[in-house]
């Protein structure tokens, strides 16, 4: 998939009256900027969903030796799912945050809105965000996420990964890296490795796994895909 196909993807542009994200006797300006918020997660997660897609896509002539280009890629994945991961703990660090505006009435009414399927996956992301125990394998997932593998420049943890990626038995051989004079000309290879280490070490649990790879696809089986509704409905029916 090329840029070109993703941007071809997008529905055409239309406008509405600025007006509807700001607050009134009906729905206060918390709510307004609480469900601003959401689409700004929204865009984050779907954007870097769709990066990780454009890089997967990214053609190497030979990913078995190692090579500037193929760690360059390979990098990058590691980087923009930190990003990744990244968002998911920021939206439920917003929730948490605004656990009052999950009772109001018009956001209540949001959520009655929803389709089964989307008030499946809006309590889902409001369980993990208050760590409320759940069987739902998507509760899990977020809940590790939140609380294992949220993006940190955790100095010890990352001096971990990089001996057990290093200096014990595991699939990568010698540290790599391109030693240049400026930022374009270098990268640290086994600075990848290490973060590819920990993430994975931190996420043991096939669930999360799983999650991130289906996340990934951002089909129809993506339980989190509610997010558009919110804003539609807020700005089309709900006021």
């Amino acid at each position: 998939m090329t840029y070109e196909d993703i941007a071809n993807q997008l529905a055409p542009l239309e406008s509405f009256d600025p007006s509807v994200f700001q607050g009134d006797a009906v729905i206060s300006q918390k709510l307004c900027d609480f469900v601003l918020a959401l689409t700004i997660a929204y865009n984050d997660l779907r954007d870097s969903t769709f990066a990780l897609i454009l890089l997967d896509d990214v053609v190497v002539n030979n990913d078995k030796i190692p090579t500037p280009q193929l760690g360059l890629r390979n990098g990058l994945k590691e980087t923009v799912l930190r990003i990744h991961i990244g968002f998911i703990n920021e939206l439920l660090a917003l929730v948490a945050a605004n656990k009052v505006i999950l009772d109001h009435q018009a956001f209540r009414s949001l959520v009655n809105k929803l389709s089964v399927k989307g008030k499946k996956s809006w309590a889902s992301i409001q369980s993990a965000a208050c760590d409320k125990k759940s069987n739902d394998p998507l509760v899990k997932a977020l809940i590790i996420i939140r609380n294992k593998v949220a993006f940190h420049y955790d100095a010890t943890q990352i001096g971990k990964a990089y001996k057990l990626a290093f200096l014990t038995k595991s699939k990568y051989d010698k540290p790599l890296l391109s030693r240049g004079s400026s930022m374009r000309e270098t990268r640290f290879y086994f600075a990848d490795a290490a973060s590819q280490k920990y993430i994975r070490d931190n996420a043991t649990q096939k669930i999360i796994l799983d999650f991130l790879s289906i996340f990934q696809l951002f089909g129809p089986s993506c339980r989190l895909v509610f997010f558009p509704f919110f804003a539609m409905t807020f700005r089309c029916g709900g006021r």
